[in-house]
């Protein structure tokens, strides 16, 4: 849904690991409703949970998949999609 100046009325949370990531989404995705922040999704000391977990691509990367599953569904309310990265022909 969005508000009368066209932006998400949706609060929303972001968390990378790279400041550079971060910034940039601070820079160029300004919503008084969205929220950015650089640190560890698995290592967080925050217990805030959420409707829908949200992930493009991380799972690829995660230095532990099962801690960051399990912390996918502790934080989770309802929802959570999760996108994957399987490579093209010869890449595994």
């Amino acid at each position: 849904m969005n508000d009368e100046s066209g932006q998400s009325d949706r609060l929303v949370l972001s968390r990378a690991l790279s400041e550079k990531e971060i910034t940039w989404c601070r820079e160029n995705r300004r919503n008084p409703k969205h929220g950015y922040l650089v640190g560890d999704f698995i290592d967080s000391l925050t217990d805030e949970s959420f409707e829908l977990v949200f992930s493009q691509g991380t799972i690829d990367n995660v230095y532990n998949m099962d801690a960051w599953l399990r912390e996918c569904v502790r934080r989770s309310r309802q929802y959570i999609y999760i996108t994957a990265y399987r490579g093209g022909p010869g890449s595994g």
